[in-house]
């Protein structure tokens, strides 16, 4: 078992809205908390504003500001509304729950609460209009996609996983860069700790092999052109087949140490796919055939022209394929 994903003393940080009863966060972090033994901790942000504007913050919960009776009366109601959560998933699994309440950011306040408590994990959700750019500030999930210091792990409000099933698939972007390697490699961790997982390990080359060997051709073309002598290994037909090679060795100098990792449980199973083409389009293929129960990537750093992106991959489009994203940046 690894430390960082089992035991009381790591903990999993969860945003709760104590304000909606069909709230879906606490169950799905509760069947992580129960399959590892990491403590929970519900965490309820009230964020208020000066400017009381709903439409300006989609994903808080807005409140002009008010004086401290109300702020008293809102945290008391909200104390009340998590012991209530706490007790319902208590009586459902044998698991630590911690509950707390602040106010402020929502992103913030996670994030804080993530470091205080050595957290492992940090779980928020994600609303159909978070997985765009909103008006005037961004969404909780687009901002701790982005920055958080720990691994998080937003779940749509559509997901279509189901953490308390028996059997586990995760589907582990690695695009061969430092900033996979970390993502991967907490995967794989987080596989071993939550039992019965099988590590779908994914690379997606952008181009196609048709472009591959046209791209191949114009070189040849200029060489012979310029009278150069041409290597087998220049050959058109062979070209896609010597980059094929060159991604599998460097899949497998990956494997070498995911082994280590994954030998150590005797339920955690590995399978490597490698995909060639448009990487939005063919990871919704590889989605809709492996039907993974969360997504893990790695975060690399951001440009300034799309800061909401990794890669080609970007957030809302993760998002869209209706499972658990989890976020990993490099240590």
């Amino acid at each position: 078992m690894y430390e960082n994903f089992a035991g009381k003393n790591r903990r999993i940080v969860v945003a709760v809205n104590a304000d909606s009863p069909k709230d879906y966060l606490p169950e799905f972090a509760a069947n992580i908390a129960a399959r590892t033994g990491m403590t929970l901790r519900l965490l309820h942000v009230i964020e208020y504003t000066s400017v009381g504007s709903p439409a300006a913050y989609p994903d808080g919960y807005v409140f002009a500001r008010t004086s401290i009776e109300t702020r008293d009366e809102l945290i008391e109601t909200a104390i009340g509304t998590l012991n209530s959560i706490k007790s319902k998933l208590q009586a459902k699994r044998d698991i630590v729950v911690e509950i707390n309440t602040a106010m402020g950011s929502v992103a913030e306040n996670l994030q804080a609460e993530a470091v205080s408590t050595n957290a492992s994990l940090l779980i928020c959700g994600a609303k159909a209009t978070s997985h765009r750019f909103v008006p005037k500030g961004l969404s909780t999930a687009l901002g701790l996609m982005s920055d958080s210091p720990k691994p998080v792990i937003v779940v749509p409000e559509d997901s279509v996983s189901d953490f308390s099933n028996q059997y586990l698939t995760i589907l582990a972007s690695d695009d061969l860069t430092d900033n996979s390697a970390e993502a991967v490699t907490t995967a794989c961790e987080l596989a071993v700790n939550l039992g019965n997982a099988t590590i779908a390990h994914l690379h997606i080359h952008p181009q196609t092999r048709k472009q591959i060997e046209d791209q191949a051709q114009k070189v040849i073309d200029v060489m012979l052109n310029n009278e150069v002598e041409l290597e087998e290994f220049f050959a058109r037909e062979r070209v896609f087949e010597n980059v094929t090679n060159n991604i599998k060795a460097a899949m497998s100098k990956r494997v070498g140490i995911l082994n280590k990792v994954i030998d150590m449980s005797d339920h955690t199973t590995y399978r490597r796919e490698m995909r060639f083409g448009d990487i939005v389009e063919q990871f919704g293929e590889v989605v809709d055939e492996v039907k993974p129960d969360l997504l893990v990537f790695g975060r690399h750093q951001f440009v300034h022209r799309q800061p909401w992106s990794l890669g080609k991959m970007p957030f809302y489009g993760m998002l869209n394929l209706h499972r658990p994203v989890m976020i990993v940046g490099a240590k």
